[in-house]
């Protein structure tokens, strides 16, 4: 306590006494050299003691409030009300208490499962709350102790110092009326306290014990450790019933400064979403190629941050990764079906056309064969399949019974042949024949190279002033391709045909649900343009139908388009 000399007034702040002090004018000085005391100079009074009778101690006045809330006050001050079940305090008539469930170590012996633990005392908990729930509602929450023995290490000592330390995990208040289920609210209460406790265990843990109760669960066979991310498609094969999604993380711009990293992927997408789906967060050492997976709890709350500006959860679809601001339309995404159950892989910037590239598989070959064969559907007697796992009952089996192939020759047609056969042993005889066939026509007519005719002078000249091919129409990089002199204007026009591929994500799943838009007119009129803005093409152009005709009257074609 601080005083002040001129009155005697007590106040237990410094600051008080000198504000009271400058507001007399003859202790103004004082006041001044008051500020520069230290705190240990200035005049306090002895703290009073109080005596707790249920711990037989003296407390001073200033820690009595702090000593009722430890545990061993608790510890001496509780009643056994029933044997395992305390009451610590109590208030205004027994309507706000504090209980304590004790398990009987002594006898039983020490739990280390906190699930074992809350299995011990499930039945005198819910009793304790039903005799409270038959006369008013309740409004209770639970608060776990736990001892944990703690491993801590200093920067300038190499030896770890081993302590055991008392942990509390408590719960929100959760309303109890006499509709509800015990059991239900127990299993609430369980769920949040051991997700607590689990998280404390996991903090700076570089321990794989909590791995080993997994190694017979999980499949693990033909994956090496450290798990790597191309290892994930594996670990789904070999686990049935669960799927992952793979995120990463990259720093963010110099340019932006709240938020420091940005989630990208999929790394890896799952194929198809299982019971158990699991979305993993894989973080990769700059320096390294090791790296860490993480699980996300809450996707939402991950990405948040970096999809809108105010910083609000959204809702992602696990399937196609298209999010919502609202639950209820993610709800209603899942129950219409517009989840593919896949994201959408656009094309990158560049590659958006799809082209004919095979340009070596357009020349005829030889020789052709086209096989074909005939099966009867002969009835399963016995198919037991494995319950275990997904399965498709089998109850016909087909047998092929007769096949016939045919071998064409591209350049003389005497040399094409069929061959049938009906009967036993049908895929025997079919590989048999065709192996004796092709052998015969390699010894025949392959295995002995005969050189090209020699081109005629126009031929040659033709080839050597060509710069580009005729089907592709790239220019040759260093040497001519002998190959070229054999395209055809028609194979040219073919090939070079180039479909450009969609780029926006709503173009694809507008297209993919079918939505048709704009205006559909069944007409039997037919048009045809014929106007100077059309290409004049020579009398070799396949393409000479779609000139311009001067000859002719002048049209033009007027098109609307209207979408939706």
């Amino acid at each position: 306590m601080y005083k002040c000399n001129a009155c005697l007034m007590q106040s237990t702040y410094k600051n008080n006494v000198i504000r009271h002090l400058h507001g007399i004018e003859e202790y103004k000085e004082s006041a001044s050299s008051y500020e520069q005391k230290s705190e240990t100079s200035l005049p306090k009074e002895k703290s009073s003691l109080i005596f707790c009778k249920s711990c037989n101690l003296e407390i001073a006045s200033e820690k009595f409030s702090s000593h009722q809330r430890s545990l061993s006050h608790k510890q001496n001050s509780s009643v056994e009300i029933e044997p395992g079940v305390y009451l610590i305090n109590s208030a205004f008539k027994r309507n706000i208490s504090t209980y304590r469930i004790k398990y009987d170590s002594e006898n039983d012996g020490t739990i280390t499962d906190i699930s074992l633990f809350f299995s011990k005392i499930k039945d005198r908990v819910i009793n304790l709350i039903a005799m409270g729930v038959q006369e008013n509602p309740l409004k209770i929450n639970f608060e776990l102790f736990a001892s944990y023995v703690v491993s801590t290490k200093k920067e300038d000592d190499d030896e770890a110092c081993i302590k055991n330390e008392v942990k509390s995990f408590n719960s929100k208040y959760e309303m109890v009326t006499i509709s509800r289920s015990l059991d239900e609210i127990y299993s609430h209460f369980y769920n949040v306290l051991k997700t607590k406790s689990e998280e404390f265990e996991e903090q700076d843990s570089d321990r794989i014990a909590n791995y080993e109760p997994y190694s017979n669960e999980l499949n693990f066979n033909d994956i090496s450790f450290p798990m790597e991310l191309k290892n994930i498609a594996k670990f789904e094969k070999n686990n049935e019933h669960i799927s992952i999604n793979v995120f990463g993380l990259e720093k963010s711009p110099a340019s932006s400064t709240k938020i420091k990293h940005n989630i990208i992927g999929p790394l890896y997408h799952t194929k198809m979403r299982k019971v158990n789906h699991i979305n993993l967060l894989y973080l990769e050492a700059e320096n390294s190629n090791n790296g860490h997976f993480c699980w996300i709890k809450n996707m939402s709350r991950l990405v948040g941050c970096q999809i809108n500006k105010h910083g609000h959860a959204v809702f992602i679809c696990d399937g196609c990764l298209v999010f919502f601001q609202r639950e209820s339309d993610l709800e209603e995404h899942l129950k219409r079906g517009d989840c593919a159950k896949a994201c959408t892989i656009l094309p990158k910037p560049g590659e958006h056309y799809l082209q004919f590239k095979d340009f070596h598989r357009s020349f005829p070959v030889p020789f052709t064969i086209y096989s074909d064969f005939e099966a009867i559907l002969n009835p399963i007697e016995n198919c037991e399949p494995n319950p275990e796992k997904k399965y498709i009952i089998n109850s016909q089996i087909h047998e092929a019974y007769s096949f016939a192939y045919y071998v064409k020759c591209h350049f003389d047609n005497s040399l094409s042949f069929i061959r049938e056969y009906r009967g036993k042993n049908c895929t025997s005889v079919y590989v048999k024949w065709l192996v004796d066939d092709v052998r015969h026509i390699y010894k025949k007519y392959f295995s002995n190279v005969i050189p090209m005719k020699a081109l005629t002078s126009e031929e040659l000249s033709k080839h050597e002033a060509a710069t580009t091919c005729f089907i592709c129409t790239e220019p040759f990089s260093t040497a001519i391709d002998e190959s070229t002199t054999i395209h055809n204007n028609e194979q040219q026009q073919l090939n070079m045909v180039k479909l450009e591929l969609l780029t926006d994500v709503d173009m694809v799943h507008f297209i993919r649900k079918s939505i048709r838009g704009g205006i559909v007119q069944c007409s039997h009129r037919y048009a045809k343009a014929n106007n100077r803005y059309m290409p004049q093409r020579d009398v070799d152009d396949c393409l000479r139908y779609l000139s311009y005709k001067s000859d002719e009257d002048t049209q033009y074609l007027l098109y609307l388009d209207a979408n939706n």
